[in-house]
């Protein structure tokens, strides 16, 4: 009986020797808010390579016209060679819509501009494309 009553202590302590190494290894997760700031960098990195001040694209500003509306927005390119240019965005077969911010709306017809911070165009609808740069052809 001894050695049934030191059964039970050796597995109390080979018990608690066990959940002392369970919680180490689940301990990390449980306190996690304590060692949480390493695997919430990543989470943070992936927000900042979503602004739009990333070195790998530029934005451009464009306008475009439809049957019934001119519209002025920036798009963003990537920076240097594959699909860097507008016309490379507009002749995309895989796009069905062109994605401008700080947008501009105007209706051909007359009338109030609006104003949109996000404004997806149906590639199909644009008559035509330029750049928006502000500078004016020499008449």
């Amino acid at each position: 009986m001894s050695t049934s009553g030191s059964a039970p202590s050796a597995s109390a302590p080979s018990g608690s020797a066990p959940s002392a190494s369970a919680p180490s290894g689940s301990a990390p997760s449980a306190s996690a808010p304590s060692a949480s700031a390493p695997p919430q960098a990543p989470e943070t990195a992936p927000a900042s390579r979503a602004d739009h001040g990333s070195i790998d694209h530029r934005r451009e500003r464009i306008r475009v016209q439809t049957a019934t509306h001119r519209i002025e927005g920036n798009v963003t390119l990537a920076r240097d060679g594959f699909r860097s240019r507008v016309s490379d965005m507009l002749n995309a077969s895989e796009r069905d819509f062109l994605t401008l911010t700080d947008a501009t709306v105007t209706p051909i017809a007359g009338g109030p501009g609006e104003r949109h911070g996000f404004l997806a165009v149906a590639r199909r609808h644009i008559v035509f494309a330029v750049l928006a740069d502000g500078e004016q052809q020499p008449s």
